[in-house]
C-alpha cells in the first residue's frame, strides 16, 4: 500500500514536470523566440501582399517564405503539444522514457529552427539587395485591428439599380415577347455580360404590365433536377391552386403544363441552362403549337442557343466605350457622394476599363473598388498592379479578376481562397464554413472584442466577401428552417483555384469511373507540400476498396513528392512511431493540415480511407457524407493529438469510438451523422471543446446520462437531449451562446430548461436557446403553466412544441425574442395568427398536424412584419384571408396537404417567390 501511495504521489508529481521544465531547461524562452519569429516573419508576408502586385519578382521569394513560415508553426506545434502527448495513460516509468527521448529530440528541433531561420534571412537579404524594403521597416508591431475598418461596415450594402447600354436590347426584346410569333427566345451572351439582369428586367416590366396571365421564373444552373423544375413551373404558373404534383410522373407534369399554356398566355423564364441535355429534358412541357405563352432562356454557351431554339437568337453584346464610362461613372459616383471624378482619376478609370471589354460585371466590380479608395495614389497603385499582370500576359478577365481579388484585406484572402476547395458549383453550409475558418486559424481571437465571438466576426468576413461579388449565398429551406449556402462567384472561380496554390491549397477529383487524368502535373511541377487537402469523391464505382485507396495513393504522390505511388501506399501502412524524432525521419505528408473528404452527392458513399498515421500535424479533419459501416473509420485517426475540428456530417457512423477522448486539443466536433450513434462517456475529456454537435438520435450503451459539464469552454451546444444528457450541467457551460435542446416527454427536464434560462445571468443576453418538446400535451393547467413559462422566457430564441396546447397565451405573455415557432398538433381552437402577428422579431412560422383546428384564418395589416417562412400542413382550413401589407417579407410559403383549402390569396401567392403547393 505504501509503494503505491509512492508511486501514486510520484505520477502526480509527474504531471506537472511540464511547467518545472519549461522554467528550468528554458522551453518558456525557446517557445517564446519561435513565436516571436513566426509574428516577425507573417508581418514580411504581410508587407510583400501589399507589394507583390507592383513587382512580379517577389511571386516566388513571398512562396518560399510561406513555406518556411509554415515549417516554423509546426515546430511551433511540437513544442507546445508532444511532450505531454499520452501521458495521463503512462506508467512511471514509462512516462520518464517519454521524457528522455523528448531531450534528445529537442535538439533537432534546434538546430532545424535555426535552419529555416538562416533561409528566411537569406531570402530576405535578396529582397534588400533588389532595394524591396528594409527589414526595419517592418519590425513594429501590427495591431489586431488594424486595417479592419471593413469589419465595422453594415453587413448588406445596398446597391442602386444600374442598367446601362441596355435599352435597346430590353426594348428589341420586349417587342419579341409580346408579338405573336417565336415561341422560344433565347439570350446568349458570356459569363458577366447582364443576362440574368436583362431577363428579369423584361420579366417584372410585363409581369407589372399584366401582359401575361401567367409567370414563372426558374433558375437553371450547371446541377438542376428536371423534376423539380417542372413542378416548379407547374406550381408558379397556377398560384393559389392546389395540385397534386407531388405523385405525377415528369410525363404527366409536362403534359400539365402544356395545358396551362393552351388555357392562358404564360411566360416562362429558364435562366442559365448549361446544356443542350438540360433544354431536351424540358422541351416537352413547351411542345404545345396552339398556345400564346413564351419561354424565355439564357445561356451563355453558343452551341445550346443554336440548337435548342428554332427562332430567335438575341446574342448580347460588350458595352460600347461610352457605355462603360456611363456605368463606371455612375458607381464610383454613388459610392463617392459626388457627381464628377477627378481629371487623372478619369484617365486613370478609362484605361483599366478597357480590359473590363465592355462586360458589366467586371466595370461593376472595378468601379465599386476604385470607388473606395478617395486619394489618387491609391487609384494609380491599381493602375500599376493591372499593367504589371499585362506584362505577365494574362488575358483580360484574369486581370480584372486578379485586381478584386489583390483588393482584399489581408484577413480574407484566405478565407476566400479556403472556397476554392470545395467543388465548382459546390453549396457550402455558410455555419459549416464558418467553423472550418476558425479552425483554420483564419479567424483571430484577438480580434473578438466587447463580446463579439468568432461567429459573428465570421459572418462579418463572409458579408464583406458577399459585397465585393466575389461569394454568392443563397437561402434553402429544410423542414420549416432557413439555412444558408454560399459558393464563389463564376468570374472569381479560376482565378480562386489558382490563387490556392500560393497559400498550398490542394483539390484533386477522385472521379474514377471516367479515369481521367487529375492534373498531376500541377503537382509535380511544384516544389512545396501542399497544407490543406480536398477529395472530391464524385462518381466513384464500387470496385475493392484496396485498389481505390491504391488509386489514391497514386495520385497523392505528387503532391507530397514520393518517387512511386508504391511507396505512399507502403507508408499508408507503416505505423511510425509517437516519438517526436521519428518525425523528422521521413519528408513525408507530415506536413498536410487539413483534410476535406467531400462527397458533393446527396447520397452516403462507402469509402475507405488510407490508414492517417502519417499526419502528423493535421489539425482540420472533414468527412462528408460517409458511410463507414463496413469498412470503419481511418486507422490513426484518433493519435492526431494536434487535431482541432472533426466532423463526419451526414455521415453514417453507428459508434463513436472511445479513443476519440484523446483528442485533448479539439475545439470542433461534428456528430450529425445520418443514423442513430451509440456514444460512450469519453467527450467530458475534451475539455477545449467550444462547438459540439450531437448526433439528431443517439445513446450511450448503458442507458446513462452523458456527463458533459466539464465542457466550460462550450459556446455552441446542439442537439442536447434530455433523456441522454445532465440538464444540470448547462450551469457549467458560462460560455454558452447557442443551445439547440429537445425535452421528450418528461416535465420535469421541461420544468429544469426553463428554470436554467431564466436563472442565466451573467451571459443572458448572448444565450440564443432553441427549444424543441415533444409528447408533452398540455391538458392540465399545471402543464400549461409551464407552456407559459417558457414561452415568456425572454431569452427563448425558437420553440418546437408538439403536443396538445388547445389555446396560446396572449401575445404580451408570449417573449418578443422569439424568431422561430414551429406547433404541431397544438389543436388551437382560436385563430393563432391574430397573437403571432404581433411578435416584433418572428421570422418563421410552421403550423402542422392540426396546429390549429378551426376552418378559418385571417392575417391582418401590418402584422408579421418580419415573416420570411411560412408553412402550414396537414389542417382543417377552408378559407384564409391574407390583407394588404401583412407579411410584406415573405419569401418562402409552403401550404401541404390542406385539402380543404379552396384558394390561396391571389396577392400574396404573386408577390412570394417561393411557393410550394401539395394536395
Amino acid at each position: 500500500m505504501v509503494d503505491a501511495t509512492v508511486s501514486s504521489v510520484v505520477e502526480s508529481l509527474l504531471l506537472q514536470i511540464r511547467p518545472c521544465l519549461i522554467s528550468v531547461y528554458g522551453w518558456k524562452g525557446e517557445i517564446q523566440h519561435l513565436q516571436e519569429k513566426i509574428n516577425r516573419w507573417r508581418r514580411i508576408l504581410k508587407n510583400l501582399d501589399a507589394r507583390k502586385s507592383e513587382e512580379v519578382s517577389l511571386h516566388n521569394l513571398e512562396r518560399d517564405i510561406k513555406d518556411l513560415v509554415c515549417r516554423l508553426e509546426d515546430l511551433l506545434k511540437i513544442f507546445l503539444i508532444n511532450p505531454i502527448r499520452g501521458i495521463e495513460n503512462m506508467g512511471f516509468a514509462e512516462s520518464i522514457l517519454e521524457y528522455i527521448l523528448y531531450f534528445q529530440s529537442i535538439q533537432i528541433v534546434r538546430s532545424t529552427v535555426e535552419d529555416i531561420n538562416t533561409r528566411i534571412m537569406s531570402t530576405i537579404g535578396i529582397l534588400e539587395s533588389l532595394n524591396m524594403f528594409k527589414i526595419t521597416d517592418i519590425e513594429e508591431d501590427i495591431s489586431p485591428t488594424e486595417n479592419r475598418e471593413w469589419l465595422r461596415l453594415p453587413n448588406n450594402v445596398e446597391r442602386p439599380e444600374l442598367i446601362v447600354g441596355m435599352d435597346e436590347g430590353i426594348e428589341e426584346l420586349n417587342s419579341l415577347l409580346v408579338d405573336r410569333h417565336h415561341q422560344v427566345i433565347c439570350i446568349l451572351g458570356c459569363v458577366g455580360i447582364g443576362k440574368t439582369k436583362i431577363s428579369m428586367n423584361l420579366y417584372r416590366h410585363l409581369k407589372a404590365q399584366m401582359v401575361f396571365e401567367g409567370f414563372a421564373w426558374i433558375n437553371m444552373g450547371q446541377n438542376f433536377s428536371k423534376r423539380d423544375v417542372l413542378r416548379n413551373i407547374l406550381v408558379k404558373l397556377r398560384p393559389g391552386q392546389p395540385d397534386e404534383t407531388m405523385h405525377m410522373s415528369d410525363i404527366e407534369l409536362a403534359r400539365k403544363i402544356n395545358e396551362v399554356q393552351k388555357d392562358k398566355k404564360c411566360l416562362v423564364v429558364l435562366d442559365d441552362i448549361w446544356s443542350l441535355d438540360a433544354w431536351e429534358f424540358l422541351c416537352e412541357a413547351f411542345s404545345s403549337e396552339e398556345t400564346r405563352s413564351k419561354v424565355l432562356l439564357t445561356t451563355r454557351f453558343r452551341q445550346v442557343a443554336f440548337s435548342c431554339v428554332v427562332g430567335i437568337v438575341y446574342s448580347m453584346k460588350p458595352l460600347t466605350e461610352y457605355d462603360s464610362w456611363q456605368l463606371f461613372q455612375n458607381i464610383t459616383s454613388s459610392l463617392e457622394d459626388h457627381n464628377e471624378v477627378h481629371p487623372l482619376k478619369q484617365e486613370i478609370g478609362k484605361e483599366i476599363l478597357k480590359w473590363c471589354n465592355g462586360i458589366p460585371s467586371y466595370i461593376v466590380a472595378v468601379g465599386e473598388i476604385l470607388a473606395t479608395k478617395p486619394t489618387l495614389r491609391e487609384w494609380e497603385m491599381v493602375l500599376q498592379a493591372a499593367k504589371s499582370l499585362l506584362s505577365r500576359g494574362l488575358p483580360a478577365e484574369q486581370i480584372i479578376s486578379a485586381v478584386i481579388y489583390d483588393d482584399l484585406p489581408y484577413d480574407l484572402k484566405p478565407c476566400f481562397l479556403y472556397l476554392g476547395l470545395f467543388p465548382k458549383g459546390f453549396e457550402v453550409e455558410v455555419e459549416h464554413l464558418f467553423l472550418l475558418w476558425i479552425s483554420e486559424g483564419m479567424i483571430s481571437r484577438n480580434g473578438c472584442q466587447d463580446n463579439v465571438t468568432m461567429m459573428e466576426v465570421a459572418e462579418k468576413y463572409l458579408n464583406e466577401l458577399v459585397n465585393r461579388n466575389m461569394v454568392k449565398v443563397k437561402a434553402k429551406t429544410t423542414q420549416s428552417r432557413k439555412n444558408r449556402s454560399c459558393w464563389v462567384h463564376e468570374q472569381m472561380q479560376d482565378h480562386c483555384i489558382l490563387m490556392g496554390k500560393e497559400y498550398f491549397y490542394e483539390s484533386l477529383d477522385l472521379d474514377v469511373r471516367t479515369k481521367r487524368e487529375l492534373d498531376s502535373s500541377s503537382f509535380s511541377s511544384s516544389s512545396y507540400p501542399a497544407r490543406r487537402l480536398a477529395l472530391h469523391l464524385s462518381n466513384q464505382d464500387d470496385r475493392s476498396a484496396d485498389l481505390f485507396a491504391y488509386e489514391i495513393a497514386k495520385d497523392l504522390k505528387y503532391l507530397f513528392k514520393y518517387k512511386t505511388s508504391r511507396d505512399l501506399w507502403s507508408l499508408f501502412k507503416y505505423k511510425t512511431s509517437r516519438h517526436l524524432w521519428s518525425l523528422f525521419k521521413y519528408k513525408t505528408s507530415k506536413h498536410l493540415w487539413s483534410l476535406l473528404i467531400l462527397n458533393p452527392r446527396d447520397l452516403q458513399m462507402k469509402f475507405e480511407c488510407p490508414p492517417i498515421y502519417h499526419l502528423e500535424m493535421l489539425r482540420v479533419l472533414n468527412f462528408e457524407r460517409i458511410d463507414f459501416l463496413e469498412r470503419g473509420l481511418p486507422l490513426g485517426m484518433t493519435y492526431r493529438i494536434h487535431l482541432r475540428f472533426l466532423s463526419f456530417k451526414g455521415c453514417i457512423l453507428e459508434k463513436l469510438p472511445t479513443s476519440i477522448g484523446g483528442l485533448v486539443c479539439l475545439e470542433i466536433l461534428d456528430l450529425r451523422v445520418s443514423c442513430r450513434m451509440i456514444i460512450r462517456n469519453v467527450l467530458r475529456k475534451l475539455k477545449k471543446l467550444r462547438h459540439l454537435y450531437l448526433p439528431l438520435m443517439f445513446q450511450t450503451p448503458d442507458n446513462d446520462r452523458l456527463y458533459l459539464g466539464s465542457l466550460k469552454e462550450v459556446e455552441t451546444l446542439e442537439n442536447f437531449d434530455t433523456r441522454v444528457c445532465n440538464v444540470g450541467d448547462l450551469g457549467e457551460m458560462k460560455k454558452l451562446r447557442h443551445l439547440s435542446t429537445t425535452v421528450d416527454g418528461n416535465l420535469e427536464d421541461l420544468k429544469q430548461i426553463v428554470h436554467y434560462m431564466n436563472t442565466t445571468s451573467e451571459h443572458a443576453n448572448f444565450l440564443r436557446p432553441s427549444i424543441t418538446v415533444k409528447n408533452i400535451d398540455c391538458f392540465t393547467e399545471e402543464r400549461h403553466s409551464v407552456f407559459r413559462n417558457l414561452i415568456n422566457c425572454q431569452i427563448l430564441h425558437t420553440l418546437n412544441m408538439d403536443g396538445h396546447l388547445g389555446q396560446i397565451p396572449p401575445h404580451y405573455i408570449i417573449t418578443s425574442s422569439l424568431t422561430e415557432i414551429v406547433l404541431i398538433g397544438s389543436q388551437l381552437k382560436e385563430d393563432p395568427m391574430t397573437t403571432l402577428d404581433k411578435l416584433p422579431k418572428l421570422q418563421v412560422l410552421a403550423l402542422q398536424d392540426d396546429a390549429f383546428v378551426g376552418k378559418k384564418m385571417k392575417c391582418s395589416a401590418p402584422g408579421f412584419l418580419e415573416l420570411e417562412n411560412l408553412e402550414l400542413l396537414t389542417l382543417c382550413l377552408e378559407t384564409w384571408d391574407v390583407e394588404n401589407g401583412a407579411m410584406p417579407k415573405l419569401s418562402i410559403l409552403a401550404v401541404r396537404n390542406c385539402r380543404k383549402l379552396q384558394m390561396l390569396p391571389y396577392e400574396l401567392v404573386s408577390r412570394v417567390p417561393s411557393v410550394t403547393l401539395e394536395k
